[in-house]
């Protein structure tokens, strides 16, 4: 049986929380894929991120702090590659993905299991993110707009195999029944 924490544990790990960022930022500059200082900002961003996260896990806080603190940890490695010139301007899916990684991470930790109430948006959220993560850094080379009016029908494929899919898992009513027939 797990006692619950003391100071000695909370001071345990806001050590090496502090240990694991500061050092993170120190190699960034000493190995030159940072300038100095750079990295401060955005992790103070990741320790709020996993303080959040141990008052959710460590402390049983609600859900709610495990998805800002997963959000602000995503967050802060977001910000971290926008020291190597990545712009807002075309790393916003990023940010759409972390938010939909951390809704799904807040439904499971609130429900203890993964309700289709939090699962669909989270993964559409993620999918339609990283769908246009492609156009944002030019891994598609044809603009948006021309991609979209050649590959729609794709959508009423995805849309078809869709409902296929939730045809296949929807109860059966008599099934497994025996039909009586009367003379």
């Amino acid at each position: 049986m797990r006692s619950s924490p003391t100071h000695r544990d909370d001071a345990l790990f806001l050590s090496a929380l502090v240990a694991v960022l500061v050092g993170t930022g120190l190699l960034l500059e000493t190995t030159g894929l940072m300038s100095p200082g750079g990295w401060a900002g955005p992790l103070v961003v990741m320790a709020s991120g996993g303080l959040l996260l141990y008052l959710a896990v460590v402390q049983g806080r609600s859900g709610l702090f495990l998805g800002a603190g997963t959000f602000l940890c995503l967050l802060g490695i977001i910000l971290l590659l926008r020291g190597w010139n990545l712009h807002l301007g075309n790393s916003w899916p990023l940010l759409m993905t972390s938010a939909g990684i951390s809704w799904l991470a807040y439904g499971f930790w609130t429900s203890r299991r993964i309700r289709l109430g939090f699962l669909v948006p989270s993964v559409a959220i993620v999918v339609l993110s990283l769908f246009f993560a492609l156009f944002s850094f030019h891994v598609v080379t044809m603009r948006l707009g021309t991609f979209v009016k050649m590959w729609w029908p794709l959508l009423l494929i995805i849309g078809g195999i869709a409902l296929f899919v939730a045809w296949s898992l929807k109860p059966r009513r008599g099934k497994g029944r025996r039909r009586v027939t009367r003379p």
